[in-house]
């Protein structure tokens, strides 16, 4: 029997994955990111940025580029920041 090894870069290269939109368990996949920190991912949601992201305890600019490395994008949000508010629930 022939083991096939998959990297997680390999798992995203063919794939972007989109922080806005991304699902907690898909998050922790990330090189260096914990599902602590997926969670924080999520709940700081939308990001219009990558200084945002990189604002989210927990990622400094090295573990955000290695995530963009690795196939992470930003897309739209879809609704305004002013409607939002950390830790909001919902929507």
């Amino acid at each position: 029997m022939t083991r096939v090894r998959i990297s997680m870069v390999g798992l995203f290269t063919r794939r972007p994955v989109d922080l806005n939109t991304a699902a907690v368990h898909v998050l922790a996949r990330f090189p260096g990111v914990s599902p602590y920190q997926a969670y924080d991912l999520l709940r700081w949601r939308p990001y219009r940025s990558w200084v945002e992201v990189v604002a989210v305890p927990g990622f400094d600019e090295a573990k955000v580029a290695a995530m963009r490395a690795a196939g992470a994008v930003l897309s739209r949000p879809h609704r305004p920041r002013s409607e939002w508010s950390p830790g909001a629930r919902g929507a």
